[in-house]
């Protein structure tokens, strides 16, 4: 089994700091979400990452269990603008069926901020 989808977030902070993409959307499914959690027996393989604002940020890539998640992934899109990183070799997250997947950022400045994750969620190895 393999499915390939994008995740896409976006903020828009009024002044510089720190906080969580908390309306997600994906290319599958319906509705808005903020975490995503990996099933036991599955892997979550993040391939790129797109990300693009009008003031500079950090993107936070963070996975853990509810409420305790650390921070695995960071990018930088330096100063306004769009970035894109491709990975020849996807960050892997080994699904237990409690971590979970969240984004979080940190902001130079008040602006609005976006980012695209591809996401290939398999139980291949």
């Amino acid at each position: 089994m393999r499915e390939l989808f994008t995740v896409y977030g976006s903020a828009s902070p009024t002044a510089a700091g720190t906080g969580t993409f908390t309306s997600l959307t994906a290319t599958i499914g319906y509705g808005a979400f903020s975490n995503i959690t990996v099933p036991k027996g599955l892997k979550a393989k993040i391939w790129a990452k797109r990300l693009s604002g009008t003031v500079g940020y950090q993107l936070q890539i963070q996975w853990g269990p509810s409420g305790s998640q650390t921070t695995i992934s960071t990018e930088n899109l330096a100063s306004p603008g769009v970035i894109e990183l491709e990975k020849r070799r996807p960050i892997v997250l080994v699904g237990d069926g409690t971590k979970q997947l969240s984004f979080a950022y940190n902001t130079s400045g008040a602006g609005t901020i976006s980012f695209e994750v591809e996401i290939e969620l398999t139980d291949e190895e």
